[in-house]
């Protein structure tokens, strides 16, 4: 009777050694990830939980302990947040557009390429092999976006930047002729012609190309060289370019 006693308590101590190991298991590390206000498709769509950024999160997720929970905040505060280290990460974001909190930050290995493109009228598309090729041209660009091979003549007036609110606006000036082409994100543009704009514009010259990361506070580079290492491989499996595929 001891021994059988005996037995049943060694049998329920191994339960519970196998219970809290899968509990261990089971137990995810949060990471905190800053969206801006609005929706930004594709990247990020709030309601719906959907977007490029979403995707890439949840691929992360389904092969490692990590979990994302995301937070909003102002373009500038979120930023400064991540600096500060009150933020985990910034995603899809990129070192050339940072460079203010280089020294306070950990970025990613590239996962892909950033590039603006330029949008003309379908059957007016024209070669633009430099800048002198577009003065006197109307662009229209998202206000408040930076354009750095460009900025130097839109200051000088050689080429007039037409401001728009985002970049469906820019489109519709576009197709009411205000302006003659269009400066944008290439992925943004991609996006909305496969979706909305197929027929009226095409696709020109792409420009200012720079690699895109993911940002992490300096308190969370430790994880952020676990997750960069997670980012590789679904690059070099071709995961990345599926998800970017899947919105142009």
């Amino acid at each position: 009777m001891k021994i059988w006693s005996g037995f049943i308590q060694s049998f329920c101590l191994v339960a519970v050694l196998l219970s809290g190991l899968a509990t261990a298991q089971q137990e995810k590390k949060v990471i905190t990830v800053g969206l801006y206000p609005e929706d930004y498709p594709p990247l990020f769509w709030h309601q719906e939980k959907q977007g490029i950024i979403q995707l890439t999160l949840e691929a992360i997720e389904r092969v490692s302990n990590y979990q994302f929970e995301t937070q909003v905040y102002p373009f500038n505060r979120l930023i400064k947040k991540v600096a500060d280290g009150e933020l985990d990460l910034e995603a899809w974001t990129s070192p050339a557009w940072r460079q203010n909190v280089k020294d306070h930050v950990f970025f990613t290995s590239p996962i892909t390429e950033h590039c603006e493109v330029m949008v003309f009228p379908k059957g007016k598309k024209i070669q633009v092999q430099s800048a002198p090729d577009l003065f006197g041209k109307k662009v229209g660009t998202v206000a408040s976006f930076t354009f750095p091979s460009y900025q130097d003549h839109f200051e000088s007036k050689k080429i007039t930047r037409v401001d728009a609110l985002d970049e469906n606006h820019v489109f519709k000036m576009l197709s009411f002729g205000r302006t003659e082409l269009a400066f944008m994100d290439a992925l943004v543009a991609q996006h909305l012609m496969k979706s909305n704009w197929s027929k009226e514009f095409e696709l020109g010259e792409r420009f200012d190309c720079v690699p895109v990361a993911f940002m992490f506070s300096k308190d969370k580079a430790e994880d952020g060289r676990e997750i960069n290492k997670i980012l590789q491989q679904l690059k070099q499996q071709g995961k990345i370019e599926e998800i970017l595929d899947r919105f142009r």
